[in-house]
């Protein structure tokens, strides 16, 4: 049941302008040319689990929003909203600025704050937090990936594949 619409309507579109971002930097043919690990996910497997991961994002911080006073919910979304902006951040950077040192440097930090939310989130509401489990696991594998591309490929594409 909703209990507040105007807070779902917010949380909603505070993860689709993140999705937003990303949209607005999708993979270029040169990451196609990219030496992939054999565990890298299949291209057409990305929006769903990413669309999957948002609203379980979502799910989480409207979740937190109505169980949290209005004094508790100050810092723990300080810290919501910093992850979101990070992650809002890699596309342009790896896509944009075509950087995957620095996108793989904004993916360990969103790895941490996604840590730092779940903890501040399970103090008050731990359905809230629970729901970000999907979430950190999928960012210690985005992040893990981006760092093994960036090594890989350091020097620019390299038509080989592993």
């Amino acid at each position: 049941m909703i209990e507040s619409w105007p807070v779902l309507l917010m949380v909603v579109a505070a993860n689709l302008t993140v999705v937003a971002s990303g949209a607005a930097f999708p993979p270029d043919r040169r990451l196609g040319s990219f030496a992939r690990p054999r565990w890298a996910a299949p291209d057409w497997a990305l929006g769903p689990i990413w669309g999957i991961l948002f609203v379980l994002v979502a799910a989480s911080g409207y979740i937190f929003i109505v169980s949290a006073t209005p004094a508790e919910r100050v810092w723990p979304l300080v810290i919501y909203g910093l992850q979101l902006a990070l992650m809002a951040s890699w596309g342009p950077i790896a896509f944009g600025l075509r950087r995957l040192d620095l996108a793989a440097f904004v993916a360990i930090l969103t790895c941490f704050m996604t840590f730092a939310t779940i903890l501040a989130f399970f103090c008050i509401s731990p359905g809230a937090a629970l729901l970000l489990l999907p979430y950190i696991v999928w960012m210690i594998y985005a992040a893990t990936l981006t760092i093994v591309l960036w090594r890989r490929n350091m020097s620019g594409p390299n038509p080989a594949n592993d």
